[in-house]
C-alpha cells in the first residue's frame, strides 16, 4: 500500500529567504544548492539521551522495559563518534554482572544505549542528508512566491509518498 501526504514547506521557503534571494525562478535547484551549502565541516558536539519503553506480551504476562542512557556525540570531516562516559560504562557493566546472577534482572542502561542506533544519531547531528533523501524521493508539485520572516522567499510543495506504510515526515506551514 502506499500512502502519499501532501507538503507545504515553510521550512524550505525559509532556506530559499536565507541562501537563494528571489531572482532565479528554479525553486527546486535553488533548494539543492542551500542545502549542499548547509552541509558544514565545523566539528560538532551534542549529547545523546535515548528514553526508552517497550511491552511484550499481554494482560499479566506482559513485561515492561524501560531504560534511560545519555552519551556524548561528536561529528566532523572524520565521521560520528559516540563517546560513552566512564560512569555510564561502570553501570553497564554492573547491570551485566546482575544478569549473570539472575537473568531476569533488568537492564535499563544497556536497554536503552542498545535502542540508540547510529543512524539515528547521524541524522540528529546532520539533518540536511535526512532532509536532502525526503526531497529525492518526494514529488515537486509547484512552487509560489511567498514570505518568511518578512523576506520575500518561494514556498515549494511536495507529495511525499511512504512506500512501506510508514509515516513520511511533513513540514506544516504556521
Amino acid at each position: 500500500m502506499q500512502r502519499c501526504i501532501g507538503v507545504q514547506g515553510l521550512a524550505v521557503a525559509g532556506l530559499f529567504s536565507l541562501f537563494c534571494g528571489t531572482a532565479p525562478a528554479d525553486g527546486v535547484a535553488d533548494l539543492n544548492a542551500a542545502l549542499a551549502r548547509l552541509q558544514g565541516q565545523m566539528p560538532i558536539k551534542a549529547q545523546g539521551e535515548s528514553k526508552t519503553w517497550r511491552r511484550e506480551g499481554e494482560g499479566k504476562a506482559a513485561e515492561d522495559d524501560t531504560g534511560q542512557a545519555t552519551v556524548a556525540v561528536e561529528g566532523g570531516p572524520a565521521g560520528l563518534q559516540v563517546l560513552y562516559s566512564k560512569e555510564v560504562l561502570a553501570k553497564v557493566e554492573a547491570e551485566q554482572r546482575a544478569r549473570m546472577k539472575d537473568p531476569k534482572v533488568k537492564a535499563p542502561i544497556g536497554f536503552a544505549l542498545g535502542e540508540m542506533k547510529a543512524t539515528e544519531l547521524r541524522s540528529m547531528v546532520s539533518a540536511v542528508d535526512a532532509l536532502s533523501r525526503d526531497i529525492e524521493e518526494a514529488v515537486f508539485s509547484g512552487e509560489k512566491m511567498d514570505s518568511y520572516k518578512g523576506k520575500p522567499a518561494r514556498l515549494c510543495r511536495y507529495q511525499l509518498c511512504a512506500k512501506d506504510g510508514r509515516h513520511a515526515p511533513v513540514w506544516r506551514q504556521r
